[in-house]
């Protein structure tokens, strides 16, 4: 598809490859050019940005989520969301999800970049699963779902009710299983790395292409 095909300057993880050490100071200015390009995108965009207010160990703080559509000429796209917390005295974090779509919707997976202390890290999200439903595979990154089914599980957790419960621990051993493995992937140097500054520029590049997706218009709410 023409959409990923704009994701070709996304270069693998080599652990053992000299070349791949990034010095303390590409690694700052990594972080200091995808805040700027993200808070740039995020203020072009600012009528359509969504927030919610939540209630979060002891303090309200600010969800916020802008959706963008990184167009092709064979109708694929790149689903691009910048999405973060803050509070009233500071940012909390600023990420960016980017995620290849055919022109039916369906998610082939993708990326995501966290803004952290030891760099701009990225993570590859990989495509749904054959035998998913098509609601699943057609499904689009939003932030808020994610905090919506993280409240659900909790409310599972403390349920009266037995099925709910164990609906909760079977949820919560398999999250810790891929949380093993994605630390694993992570010590190992294949997966949750620090980006070089070029990368971030690319991607700089390709928000420039950026039109709004507001959820409406996702294919799997039509």
């Amino acid at each position: 598809m023409q959409a990923g095909d704009k994701l070709t300057f996304v270069e693998s993880f080599e652990p053992l490859s000299e070349e791949r050490q990034l010095s303390i100071e590409d690694i700052r200015e990594s972080i200091v050019l995808f805040a700027v390009m993200c808070k740039k995108t995020l203020n072009n965009f600012e009528e359509d940005v969504r927030s919610i207010e939540r209630f979060d160990n002891g303090n309200f703080i600010t969800v916020f989520e802008l959706s963008l559509k990184i167009p092709a000429q064979d109708g694929s796209y790149l689903h691009t969301v910048i999405y973060g917390h803050e509070d009233d005295a500071k940012l909390i974090d600023i990420n960016l999800s980017i995620a290849e779509h055919s022109f039916d919707g369906i998610n082939h997976g993708g990326y995501t970049y966290m803004f952290t202390n030891d760099g701009i890290l990225r993570t590859e999200d990989p495509a749904f699963d054959e035998d998913e439903e098509e609601s699943v595979k057609r499904s689009h990154f939003n932030i808020f779902d994610l905090h919506e089914w993280g409240d659900t599980l909790r409310e599972f957790e403390i349920s009266n009710d037995p099925e709910d419960n164990k609906i909760a621990r079977s949820t919560y051993e398999e999250l810790e299983d891929r949380s093993i493995f994605d630390d694993l992937e992570q010590e190992m140097g294949y997966d949750d790395q620090p980006i070089a500054m070029h990368e971030v520029e690319k991607l700089e590049q390709l928000l420039k292409d950026a039109v709004l997706f507001p959820p409406s218009e996702y294919p799997d709410a039509l």
